[in-house]
C-alpha cells in the first residue's frame, strides 16, 4: 500500500481506515524485521480523490454491514463483530 498511498496523497487524495481515521504516511519503520511484519499483513482501507467520496464510501460500507439483531427461541442474537452469536 505504501507506494500507492504516497502517490494518492501527493495528488490530493485521502486514505482512511474503516473507522474513518486518516492513515498516516509515516509508517514508523525502524527495522527490516518490522517492515516485513507490517507489509505481510493486509489492511482494510478506503482510498479516494478527496474526503467527501471517501466518507460516502465508508457510509455505504457501514450501511451494508450494519449490526443486525433478531430473536431466536426467545433469545436475542446479534451479528455484531465479536458477539458470541
Amino acid at each position: 500500500m505504501a507506494k500507492g498511498h504516497y502517490i494518492l496523497t501527493g495528488a490530493g487524495g485521502v486514505v482512511l481506515d474503516l473507522q474513518g481515521c486518516p492513515i498516516p504516511l509515516d509508517y514508523w519503520f525502524d527495522t527490516v524485521a518490522y517492515i516485513q511484519k507490517v507489509m505481510d499483513r493486509r489492511r482494510k482501507f478506503v482510498a479516494a480523490s478527496n474526503l467527501p467520496p471517501a466518507e460516502d464510501t465508508l457510509d455505504t460500507i457501514r450501511s451494508c454491514f450494519a449490526p443486525t439483531t433478531w430473536t431466536y427461541r426467545g433469545l436475542k442474537r446479534s451479528l455484531e463483530p465479536g458477539s458470541a452469536g
